[in-house]
């Protein structure tokens, strides 16, 4: 701990390692949460000393009946971040921190509807998607797919047609909406 406040290498390679093993590598952003508390205000404490992180925070997980603690990233330093600790070993957390990297604060302005037609032409070449399998495919930030989403679904060409059961890694979680054509436009 004490090597890890005073090098900023150090403080990567334990902060890496945390993320490889703990970290929930989101549509959004990046989180750590350990039922630990001591162990999470640890990882923190470095983290913070870099100024890497939001505020420590409880988590109360009401579904499994226990807390966890821990905290989140700042937006604006996950590229700095992977960049000293790429690639990620995991190929699934490296894909997935890429792309928050890739995104992260970009505005991206495209002709009008073509990213809306890019996520119809997936959904219907590819059939049902997660928004995170939907995100990588055509390659656009989680909140600009989740507004084209909701604008799809309003306009009835897009609805939830179940939840992803293949996801086995996070069974224990809530499971992520399939998002498909509608069939109602489809007839």
């Amino acid at each position: 701990m004490k090597k890890a406040m005073k090098n900023k290498e150090i403080a990567l390679a334990i902060i890496g390692q945390a993320i490889m093993d703990e970290a929930d590598i989101g549509l959004a952003g990046i989180k750590i949460n350990l039922v630990s508390k001591s162990e999470a205000k640890n990882l923190w404490t470095i983290a913070n000393r870099w100024n890497w992180v939001n505020k420590f925070r409880r988590f109360v997980d009401g579904e499994h009946r226990f807390d966890e603690w821990g905290f989140s990233f700042k937006a604006d330093k996950i590229k700095e971040i992977y960049d000293s600790i790429k690639p990620l070993p995991n190929k699934d957390k490296d894909v997935a921190f890429r792309h928050l990297v890739k995104h992260q604060g970009k505005i991206t302005k495209t002709k009008h509807g073509l990213t809306k037609n890019k996520i119809l032409c997936t959904l219907s070449r590819d059939g049902p998607m997660t928004r995170r399998e939907l995100m990588y495919k055509v390659d656009i930030g989680y909140s600009t797919l989740k507004q084209h989403l909701l604008d799809l679904k309003r306009n009835n060409l897009v609805c939830i047609c179940g939840k992803n059961t293949r996801d086995v890694r996070h069974s224990h979680r809530r499971q992520a909406d399939l998002w498909s054509i509608s069939t109602a436009k489809i007839a």
